[in-house]
């Protein structure tokens, strides 16, 4: 941690000389195994991180010779991603949270990359009949890569739900729906989640048409 008057002009820390290390580790997972993906040990540092069959619990623990913070924790979905940025001595682990044996996480450190550009995914349009539950998208009801917020249009009332596919508990039921638009704005949380949708009507004949954006502004 720079000191209040630490500048590259009188200062001769590792930080101020620019000597410091960035690393990021792709590694092969079992469940429950909990593996270092990327490490800094000062200066600045943005990770993109990848999971290609699992659900990745990251947690981003302060290195410092000052102490230690509560680790910051995201999830990284199955067949998705997400970045992560900052600065100081930081090392970064990934526990695997489903039993798929051989789960490859990777992980490159971009930090020459000012900022992501905004993105926008419309997703395949989902269709729920006879009031069945379906996952949302193309994604088994995850989130597309690198996106952080969800909207949802269609064509008549809906139920939207978000379910922890690790315990089955249900945190989030939004109830019936206006058939029109439904924005969700923070997907970013620290309990893995898939989303589903349902007609609020079931219609045995007539299905409900459901369109997702996943987006990051």
């Amino acid at each position: 941690m720079l000191a209040v008057d630490c500048m590259p002009s009188n200062c001769g820390c590792n930080e101020c000389r620019g000597l410091y290390t960035v690393q990021s580790f792709d590694q092969t997972m079992t469940q429950g195994a909990r593996e270092i993906i990327a490490r800094a040990d000062g200066g600045h540092w943005r990770f993109f991180i990848q999971s290609e069959n699992n659900m990745i619990v990251v947690e981003v623990v302060q290195d410092s010779i000052i102490g230690s913070l509560k680790s910051k924790t995201i999830i990284v979905h199955p067949n998705s991603a997400q970045e992560i940025q900052g600065r100081g001595a930081v090392i970064v682990y990934g526990t695997a949270q489903f039993g798929i044996p051989n789960s490859i996480v990777r992980t490159a450190n971009l930090e020459y990359i000012d900022r992501l550009e905004p993105t926008y995914y419309p997703d395949d349009v989902t269709q729920s009949l006879n009031g069945a539950w379906v996952q949302l998208g193309s994604n088994n009801g995850y989130p597309i890569a690198y996106t952080t917020h969800l909207r949802i249009y269609c064509n008549e009332q809906i139920r939207i739900r978000a379910t922890n596919p690790i315990t089955g508990d249900i945190p989030l039921d939004l109830g019936i729906q206006p058939s029109d638009e439904v924005v969700l704005r923070d997907l970013l949380t620290q309990t893995p989640l898939y989303w589903e949708v349902r007609q609020a009507v079931a219609s045995p004949t007539t299905p409900a048409f459901i369109q997702a954006i996943w987006y990051r502004p």
